[in-house]
């Protein structure tokens, strides 16, 4: 194993990473991290070329090598990452599949990661287990309500499609699940992925033989382009060549099939580039883990029968997900007030004339385009300023700064800036949208 030869070099003296860390400006955690991520891909190789046509191996490679990353990487404190899955399997097992486990989990998990934290975090942004433990907590949740669901649906219980689609009906084995926990391509930083998924994946329901050529190229093609985008497409492309992206087969216009390998795409780089509002940049960028805040908090929160209150708690547990600090706490708070103001003005404007009049003619196009370009990039290095500086005499003292020009533009725009743009549109009677 390639982490534990490492780890062994530097017991007798012979580590070259830091080294290699101060040739490039960084520190030896995060080079361990970088050589982490780009290890899982060759791991991809050796998997399907020794262990991938023994089944009984498939779940014990994965540990194996989960564990020698999380020994490389983080020592003896690789023990944490385990005893949540432990746990959870504990649970399964003595509760059921259902609501109560369901809920225990989400509970012992958050709670793990949020004690984790307060003994961990620093104002830096340390490499610790905690890291690969934000990953885990929302995996063994998923997959708690995954089972929740399976049983549901065997209750026959109305579910949604995306429901459905990753429901387990079946509790996984210890070894299942820790293969699930453990694999190299996902465990230190994502993407997350379903159990569903992974049950699938090594069961041979993908078509990894017949399209090996297809996903190869597609891993290939993500692992450059990982030049560019280092970190989310080195991801990217481990997965693909795993084989775990598949993501179904299509048919072109002219009739052939081709099968897409993009399933554990965690950014979209066209959108995120090209965004000209905040809620592009949610949409492209950390995708896996916005789409389980979405189907696993936010939908789950229909019953209190108010978007923006299931908006806000949704933010709120994404905010306590990362960590103790306030900054956390004040960037999600920024994305609430920012992305209600956006949905609100864009649903006023689009139904005037003049808005979609701007967007015809050429000349109003780019300038609107060039408009909401400096939107986004001036606002989103404003709201993500607390983030990156954590504790709040640092981010406060930027804000002050900066005269808290944010908090203008987008607190007052429920009762002040709103009503005012909508009495401007009735007074001046600006054409509204004709109805076909």
């Amino acid at each position: 194993m390639w982490g534990l030869a490492l780890s062994f070099l530097a017991w007798v003296g012979l580590n070259p990473l830091p080294f290699a860390a101060g040739l490039i400006g960084t520190t030896e955690p995060a080079m361990k991290l970088l050589i982490s991520i780009l290890m899982a891909y060759p791991m991809a190789i050796v998997y399907h070329e020794h262990f991938r046509k023994h089944a009984q191996y498939r779940n014990l490679f994965f540990i194996a090598a989960g564990a020698d990353m999380a020994f490389f990487n983080f020592g003896l404190s690789m023990y944490h990452n385990a005893i949540p899955a432990i746990i959870i399997f504990a649970s399964t097992k003595l509760l059921g599949p259902g609501k109560i486990n369901a809920i225990f989990s989400l509970v012992f998990n958050m709670g793990y990661l949020l004690v984790g934290y307060v003994v961990t975090e620093s104002e830096d942004y340390d490499i610790t287990w905690t890291m690969p433990h934000c990953v885990l907590t929302l995996k063994l949740i998923a997959l708690t309500f995954d089972l929740w669901d399976g049983q549901r649906m065997m209750n026959q219980e109305v579910l949604s499609a995306n429901n459905k689609k990753s429901a387990v009906t079946q509790s996984p084995t210890l070894e299942e699940l820790l293969g699930f926990v453990y694999f190299p391509a996902s465990f230190l930083v994502g993407p997350i992925f379903s159990f569903k998924r992974y049950k699938e994946y090594i069961s041979d329901i993908y078509p990894l033989d017949t399209e090996a050529k297809v996903y190869e190229e597609h891993s290939k093609k993500r692992l450059f382009q990982g030049l560019a985008y280092l970190a989310a497409f080195q991801i990217g492309a481990s997965s693909i060549r795993f084989g775990l992206s598949y993501n179904g087969s299509r048919t072109d216009e002219h009739g052939q099939v081709t099968s897409s390998w993009d399933a554990c795409n965690n950014i979209q780089p066209f959108q995120f580039e090209n965004a000209t509002k905040f809620q592009h940049y949610i949409n492209s960028f950390n995708c896996n883990t916005n789409y389980f805040a979405a189907e696993y908090v936010y939908k789950r929160l229909k019953f209190l029968g108010n978007r923006n209150i299931s908006q806000m708690l949704t933010l709120l547990f994404l905010a306590v997900w990362h960590g103790t600090q306030s900054g956390y706490y004040a960037t999600f708070f920024n994305e609430f007030i920012i992305i209600i103001m956006e949905k609100d003005l864009e649903g006023i404007l689009s139904k005037t004339q003049l808005y979609h009049n701007v967007w015809a003619n050429t000349y109003g196009r780019y300038a609107l385009y060039a408009l909401l370009k400096t939107y986004t990039i001036v606002f989103m290095g404003w709201s993500l300023v607390p983030i990156t500086l954590k504790t709040f005499s640092k981010w406060w003292q930027v804000y002050t700064s900066l005269w808290f020009s944010g908090f203008l533009l987008f607190v007052p725009w429920s009762f002040v800036y709103k009503p005012a743009l909508i009495y401007v549109i009735k007074r001046f009677n600006i054409e509204r949208v004709r109805a076909d």
